[in-house]
């Protein structure tokens, strides 16, 4: 394993780095799955209360347990402003301490985490976690105690004003989408690099988009860009850029990974990748990442599956493939099953149009 620089933080991290929002549902599987990642030399471990159906920490905390020396664990809590959400009222530093000691600690089995994430943070909040008591007092509070080691945060805002976030020096690390599909936060990048920060890449498969994960669809690039090579190489040419931090989720995804991150980029993965750009880039307002905060749908629909089928349709446009993946899907979680609530929109931190691109989807592969 290739190891970087965390910024200016003075620790080494794994060029490949597990997010450990798509872990699977069984706690064998699971347990093995992440000590492999730590036996093939991941040290950096993304987590977060709400993935996996909010068993995300808890899943990761048992099965790092037995090998919890030498990796760090990342630990994320949001911070809400008055009356951001009805009846909210401003996180303190007080409570966001108290989140992290009190749940998220102990579901990690942990007494300690080496990063912790200000998470979904936008630019509006930056004058309420800096002031008197603010979330960053709290944070401070815990690193004096051992019980953090670093503080980043991840961000969906804008890439001008992610600039300006980094621009405070708040901040150890900040977590972003990157990848050879979606280019926008680059000039954060840039400037993450100018002030010392690290930058974890959530997303450099742009939500297994280069992976493929469905069998019908194995047909559509050649090998050499089924391995997802091209994307991984794309994210870590970047100078600015620490680790990859990819959702694995079996011990092929991890191996493969593995591998991609030592090895050298074929002229010809590039010359392909670089064919298909164009169409993403083209669609790429409405692909969806596959980050799952959608979960779960009230009416059981699998709505990053099928929406990760049309990101198919949309950028390799080969109807009959994606229409064999789409049958593959249970027939109550296919995207025909939408009664257009609307819930899902209300969660995606893309602001997808979720309740069209399912029917989109479900007009052109049909039900059954």
């Amino acid at each position: 394993m290739i190891y970087r620089p965390m910024g200016k933080s003075g620790v080494q991290v794994s060029a490949l780095s597990m997010g450990c929002g798509h872990l699977p549902d069984d706690d064998d599987k699971c347990d093995e799955l992440l000590q492999a990642c730590v036996a093939a030399g991941v040290n950096y471990f993304e987590t977060a209360t709400v993935y996996c159906g909010g068993k995300c920490q808890q899943k990761t905390g048992q099965g790092l347990e037995p090998v919890r020396d030498g990796i760090m664990i990342s630990a994320k809590q949001g911070v809400l402003l008055d009356d951001e959400q009805p009846g909210s009222k401003e996180t303190t530093g007080d409570d966001f301490r108290r989140e992290i000691i009190e749940n998220q600690l102990p579901a990690l089995r942990t007494d300690h985490v080496e990063w912790c994430q200000v998470g979904w943070f936008s630019a509006n909040k930056i004058d309420a976690v800096r002031r008197k008591g603010g979330v960053m007092d709290g944070v401070r509070r815990m690193i004096d105690e051992g019980i953090v080691g670093h503080v980043g945060f991840t961000s969906h805002d804008s890439p001008e004003n992610v600039v300006k976030i980094i621009e405070t020096e708040l901040f150890e690390s900040c977590t972003l989408q990157y990848n050879m599909l979606n280019l926008s936060y680059a000039p954060a990048l840039d400037a993450a690099r100018e002030h010392g920060v690290a930058v974890v890449v959530m997303g450099p498969l742009s939500g297994g988009m280069l992976a493929r994960p469905e069998q019908a669809l194995l047909d559509l690039t050649s090998d050499a860009i089924r391995t997802s090579r091209a994307g991984l190489h794309f994210v870590l040419s970047n100078p600015a850029v620490s680790t990859a931090c990819s959702g694995m989720t079996t011990l092929d995804h991890l191996a493969e990974n593995a591998a991609s991150v030592e090895l050298a980029v074929d002229n010809s993965v590039w010359d392909e990748a670089k064919a298909i750009v164009g169409r993403f880039q083209a669609a790429d307002k409405t692909l969806c990442t596959g980050c799952n905060y959608c979960r779960p749908c009230p009416e059981g629909v699998d709505i990053s599956r099928n929406l990760r089928i049309r990101n198919y349709l949309k950028v390799y446009e080969k109807a009959d493939a994606v229409r064999r993946a789409y049958a593959e899907i249970p027939s109550d979680a296919r995207a025909d099953k939408c009664t257009k609530c609307g819930e899902c929109e209300e969660k995606c931190p893309n602001d997808l149009p979720v309740r069209d691109l399912l029917a989109e989807i479900a007009e052109e592969c049909g039900s059954s």
